[in-house]
């Protein structure tokens, strides 16, 4: 297994080298890492996992070639299959990989929508951590940079159906659009118990990112005029 995954990753690291949005090589690893630590709790095939967790962001490479926002679509899926051949990756697991990746960019947010398969799921869940927390923070603002987004204008937006492939709105915004909304979408007991933390964290810095905006958070540190 870690030759194949090592074959994938080498792979991977010359297509998303110029990724600035946030789903560059070390979102992956993380996803990675994430996936592989949800699995050895929940269960799963472990190989279709992995692979999915190192191939699941292919159509950012695109989005970073047109400079909109793409989906997965059967062109990727295209690719992710003769990538998967190249590596010697088991091709009657190869369908359950392309599975995995289709639904990855899926949200219930309320609607009771599951992944199709266990493997889909964790990888979703993986996925989901890694927009969370700090590591969430950083991502969010990056991706923010890349296209050109404000920080914030000062409004919070209603949560209502969120669309993947919009790259409007505001930084801060995004967090009610998606970020905080995540905890709730986590599919399995092992994500939900990682993602308390993040989200908390999350809700914090919002928290302090609206005060400071207005001028009125009250540190300790800033005497009184």
């Amino acid at each position: 297994m870690h030759e194949i995954m090592e074959t994938i990753r080498q792979e991977v690291t010359t297509l998303v080298r110029l990724d600035s949005s946030g789903h560059n090589l070390d979102h992956l690893e993380r996803v990675y890492r994430l996936s592989m630590r949800l699995a050895q709790v929940e269960g799963g095939n472990r190989l279709v996992v992995g692979a999915a967790a190192w191939l699941h962001d292919l159509h950012r490479v695109i989005e970073a070639e047109a400079g909109t926002l793409g989906q997965v679509g059967q062109d990727i899926l295209a690719e992710t299959e003769r990538i998967l051949e190249r590596t010697g990756f088991p091709r009657e697991r190869i369908p359950a990989v392309l599975l995995a990746i289709a639904d990855h960019d899926s949200f219930s947010f309320g609607n009771g929508r599951r992944a199709p398969s266990l493997e889909a799921i964790l990888l979703q869940d993986a996925d989901k951590l890694d927009a969370m927390g700090a590591i969430g923070i950083a991502r969010c603002f990056q991706f923010s940079g890349a296209h050109a987004n404000p920080l914030w204008d000062g409004q919070i937006p209603e949560p209502g159906p969120y669309d993947p492939t919009r790259n409007t709105g505001t930084a801060l915004g995004h967090f009610y659009e998606k970020l905080l909304r995540l905890q709730d979408d986590l599919q399995t007991p092992t994500a939900r118990a990682l993602g308390i933390e993040r989200h908390r964290f999350m809700e914090q810095f919002v928290a302090r990112f609206q005060a400071e905006w207005r001028a009125v958070d009250h540190s300790s540190e800033i005497p009184d005029a």
